[in-house]
């Protein structure tokens, strides 16, 4: 029988960190030594995988898990690929100055099944400075060869639309949607595990080093033809994405509830505000952890049903990843 899994998180230094996330949660802020830009609260990147911090499976990383627990991590999703990795990643981004602007590949499939994993992701804003933005996508009225000629010119963020944000914001980027998110923020962030970007630009920093660029890639797999949806507010019990390679759920809590599995595999659960206990059901047996802000637990597929007892008003979000 598989249990919860708490896991440890990956402190990763940037040169555009800043200081958001350790005011938001300073219980946490121990874990992220001086220059953490992203936290990594599940995810299995290279040279990054999250380690298990409980239990029987202590110490393995979701690399690891996925070679010898796959089907119990994965459940119905198993059959959709044959990828090693772990399908989802989850960070904290914590952004003083705006990061690259950048695009991701999209999936690949051959016969129904998913041969490389592209970088769909989505962010819920946590903190936002006035006048942060999120760019997605390119301003109304411009064409490609335009931002072809930003790019040139060095104007590329000139180019892109860009959405003014707010603490509370959702905002889904699908693979090959062109975007940058901006200085001031920080970011619950859910993305396919893929470590590939593709740099198409970079914001000036002064005295700072000059990153290499790829842009022939990102042209390649950019795609114009998606039209970026502007942000939204979600409501208490919200699901605010389920199609594509995965799904998220808001739930805002002030008293206890029930909610049953509709989704296939995993699920991970993210407390951004307050305490809760949250009871879980593998079959006959019962599964209680009590996670606080922004702690994350990944429930393995034979968890499927949950309740919930906040402790005071609570925020959670929920994610899991689809075969398609």
């Amino acid at each position: 029988m598989t249990y919860p899994l708490r896991l440890h998180r990956v402190a990763l230094p940037k040169p555009w960190a800043g200081r958001e996330l350790a005011r938001l949660y300073p219980q946490a802020a121990a874990d992220w030594p001086e220059g953490t830009g992203e936290s990594l609260e599940a995810g299995d990147l290279p040279g990054a995988s999250s380690v298990v911090a409980n239990g029987p499976w202590r110490d393995l990383n979701l690399g690891q898990l996925m070679q010898s627990h796959r089907l119990s991590l994965l459940g119905q999703l198993a059959g959709a690929d044959e990828l090693p990795d772990f399908p989802l990643c989850l960070k904290l981004l914590d952004t003083r100055e705006p990061l690259s602007v950048q695009n991701h590949p999209g999936d690949q499939f051959r016969r129904g099944h998913r041969v490389f994993r592209g970088k769909s992701e989505a962010w819920l804003v946590l903190h936002a400075q006035p006048g942060a933005v999120i760019y997605q996508g390119l301003r109304p009225g411009l064409k490609p060869a335009d931002f072809e000629d930003a790019l040139r010119h060095d104007r590329a963020a000139e180019a892109l639309r860009a959405w003014p944000v707010q603490a509370g914001d959702w905002l889904y980027n699908p693979a090959g949607v062109v975007h940058a998110v901006g200085g001031g923020l920080a970011l619950w962030e859910l993305q396919q595990n893929c470590p590939l970007t593709y740099r198409l630009w970079d914001f000036p920093r002064p005295g700072g080093p000059r990153r290499e660029l790829h842009r022939r890639q990102g042209m390649a797999a950019a795609r114009w033809d998606l039209e970026p949806v502007a942000p939204r507010r979600p409501r208490d019990d919200d699901i605010l994405v389920d199609e594509g390679p995965f799904g998220a759920r808001m739930l805002r809590l002030s008293r206890a509830r029930q909610l049953g599995r509709t989704w296939a595999g995993f699920t991970l659960m993210t407390c951004l505000a307050g305490r809760c206990e949250v009871t879980a059901r593998a079959g006959n047996t019962l599964e209680a952890v009590i996670l606080h802000a922004p702690e994350t637990v990944l429930f393995p597929s034979d968890f499927t049903a949950f309740e919930f007892y906040p402790q005071g008003p609570c925020e959670l979000m929920l994610a899991w990843a689809r075969a398609s």
